[in-house]
């Protein structure tokens, strides 16, 4: 999704050229992800990869490092929606 690729921003004008996928097709995705990932990765997590160097500069070679750094990149954004919400809700 072209969207959501590095150095996009949600307030980026593509509406015209990307549109914004709506919930549904979110959620379709999302939950279509697990298997997709059980398929390619089963057997594969420690399989040495091109290195991915991240924005602060760490280093990742192998599908375990990178579904790590996911885990703790997803994280961050759901710690900064958390804070949002709590803003406007007060």
């Amino acid at each position: 999704m072209k969207r959501f690729i590095t150095g996009t921003s949600p307030l980026d004008d593509l509406d015209k050229m990307v549109p914004m996928p709506t919930l549904p097709e979110l959620d379709n995705l999302l939950k279509k992800q697990y298997e997709r990932l059980r398929k390619l990765l089963t057997g594969r997590m420690n399989e040495s990869t091109p290195a991915l160097t991240t924005s602060t500069g760490l280093d990742l070679h192998s599908p375990m490092e990178l579904l790590s750094y996911n885990l703790y990149h997803e994280g961050l954004h759901f710690g900064i929606i958390t804070a949002y919400k709590k803003m406007l809700s007060q």
